[in-house]
């Protein structure tokens, strides 16, 4: 040990084996969070922004939209940390051996009862912001909304990997 502590050689070649080996692991994770999108909540500001370019919103019409998106926003809030305690009690019957089929299905239906709240939730939110808009921006904002759906948790895994 002490041999190669003192061999200016071999201790720059463990120095740049580190540094390859980091700048590495680095473009490995930039590249790989690049390839899956960018999954961060994006702040109402950003996405108020965005519809303001967009769709070309008036002041009475972002500052209607800040307040459904709000509103949105605490529902989801709320309906997400149901579905969320919801799924935790699914799967830890996974620890229990053996499970009755009942329960399982119980659980399942219970899940699925919250994602569709959620998925109405949703779509009454969409509804609102489309009826703000004019004939004109409907449209526009009908697209925006096909995209943001494609945009799903499920619907975000690189092509090669989806259906398999």
């Amino acid at each position: 040990m002490k041999r190669l502590m003192n061999n200016p050689r071999i201790l720059l070649r463990l120095v740049i084996l580190l540094l390859i080996s980091n700048i590495a692991l680095a473009a490995f994770h930039y590249y790989r969070s690049r390839s899956y999108g960018d999954r961060s909540p994006r702040s109402n500001e950003a996405i108020e922004a965005e519809m303001k370019k967009e769709l070309g919103l008036t002041e009475k019409q972002a500052a209607e939209f800040r307040l459904l998106l709000r509103d949105n926003r605490d529902k989801l809030k709320v309906l997400g940390g149901d579905l969320r305690q919801s799924k935790k009690e699914y799967y830890s019957l996974l620890q229990r051996s053996p499970v009755p089929d009942s329960i399982v299905q119980a659980r399942n239906s219970s899940i699925a009862e919250k994602q569709s709240a959620l998925d109405r939730q949703m779509f009454s939110h969409f509804q609102q912001v489309r009826s703000l808009l004019t004939e004109k921006q409907q449209p526009v904002y009908d697209s925006m909304v096909m995209r943001m759906i494609s945009r799903s948790v499920w619907s975000r895994r690189p092509e090669s990997n989806q259906g398999k």
